[in-house]
């Protein structure tokens, strides 16, 4: 919880986090001893790995993080065309089309041997404008 209210009140987001070095958590923290540092860097780390911090960058430099649900399981990026699976998930076309035989059970995404997808629109109109929002 310190570090937690020490983060908030020095507005420190989690991308920037991740850029410090030991020395400067070690100023941020006022740790007397570097391995603290290193604990709570490495610690960082670990917990990045796991949960990925997403962002795209506008003209400015400001970065904008990215909501999980505009992201294909898949690819892991940006979905330009989101189509529903019968699974119910939600995938870039180009990568379940490329991708499909690599889902555990994939026949369960077929009708009569084919691959049936739906246009997610909404999600679509939500992606456009958040790029939109960006510029």
């Amino acid at each position: 919880n310190q570090f937690n209210d020490i983060i908030k009140k020095k507005k420190i987001d989690g991308i920037s986090l991740l850029k410090m070095s030991k020395n400067d958590l070690m100023d941020i923290f006022d740790f007397e001893i570097f391995s603290n540092a290193c604990t709570i860097h490495d610690s960082f780390t670990e917990i990045y790995k796991k949960h990925p911090i997403h962002t795209v960058g506008s003209d400015e430099g400001v970065q904008q993080y990215i909501p999980k649900e505009y992201l294909c399981s898949l690819s892991k990026s940006i979905m330009k065309d989101p189509v529903i699976a019968l699974n119910g998930t939600t995938y870039d076309r180009s990568s379940i089309m490329d991708q499909y035989q690599n889902i555990p059970d994939y026949y369960s995404l077929m009708i009569d041997g084919k691959l049936e997808l739906y246009p997610d629109h909404s999600l679509r109109q939500k992606i456009q404008q958040f790029f939109k929002n960006l510029k």
